[in-house]
């Protein structure tokens, strides 16, 4: 059977529009990271120097739904993400 004129064309666009739908589909599967090697080398001193200060160290969470992150599991669970800045 050959595809010409009308037919070959929405089979063409239909074409196209599966595989750019497979393409979008597959960023959502997971894509685990390589195991790095253990550091073998000297430690670094733990002691900080004189003219080091830290006056706040500020940390949080920030719980919304995981829809907004990047390879999650679902869209709807509760995810915690870095919460930037002295907010």
């Amino acid at each position: 059977m050959r595809l010409t004129g009308r037919r070959g064309l929405l089979a063409a666009v239909a074409a196209a529009v599966f595989v750019l739908l497979a393409l979008l589909l597959q960023t959502f599967l997971p894509s685990p990271l390589l195991k790095p090697e253990p550091y073998m080398g000297p430690l670094p001193s733990a002691t900080p120097p004189k003219e080091v200060a830290v006056f706040a160290l500020v940390t949080g969470a920030h719980l919304c739904i995981a829809a907004y992150g990047y390879r999650v599991d679902s869209f709807f669970d509760r995810a915690s993400f870095r919460w930037p800045g002295p907010w």
